[in-house]
């Protein structure tokens, strides 16, 4: 009988409406005479956004590491890491000849590119169709300095370009009118 593989993804937008609707219930049982206006309602309603937003966040956290020590004993350890990290290391549980025969560590599934050490095959953390190997710490390093890897970085290198071309002219002859 062949293992039967559960995926199981998380739920943030549920986890936060029900952490929404909880936080707003709690609102109401506590203090209904704040839900008698609607500017009140209002004050209420991004309060409780607001603390439901963080709560939401680690209980996802939390829902992804129960889950994924759940499905350790439906597929290989190895397996789990890799779904979890994104990377190719599910092999380990498949044919671990093949990662030996090429070197690789166990546990790891690549040689980083940037420092040499053992580290993970996956994808570029940032918008470019490519694949490489690194290492957590390389990974982290262009996940976070890689300044295109979301809509944000693209606004951000707008924003400089605007500042320089509002501000660049004034500057000059301002530098200009001191040197005469």
């Amino acid at each position: 009988m062949a293992k039967e593989k559960l995926k199981r993804e998380s739920e943030g937008w549920l986890i936060f409406f029900v952490t929404y609707l909880a936080g707003l219930v709690f609102f109401a049982i506590s203090t209904p005479e704040v839900f008698s206006s609607i500017g009140d309602l209002a004050m209420v309603a991004v309060g409780v956004t607001i603390f439901a937003l963080p709560i939401s966040y680690v209980l996802n956290a939390v829902w992804i590491v129960v889950a994924a020590k759940k499905d350790t004993k439906l597929e290989g350890r190895w397996e789990t890491a890799a779904r979890m990290r994104n990377c190719y290391c599910g092999g380990w549980d498949k044919d671990p000849a093949t990662y030996e025969k090429r070197g690789y560590l166990v546990g790891f599934c690549g040689i980083c590119e940037r420092c040499g050490a053992p580290g993970h095959t996956r994808h570029f953390p940032g918008p470019v169709p490519y694949t490489g190997a690194w290492c957590d710490k390389c990974y982290r390093v262009l996940k976070w300095t890689w300044p295109f890897r979301a809509l944000s970085g693209w606004a951000y290198i707008l924003a400089i370009v605007m500042i320089i071309s509002l501000i660049g002219p004034i500057v000059v002859s301002a530098i200009e009118g001191a040197l005469r």
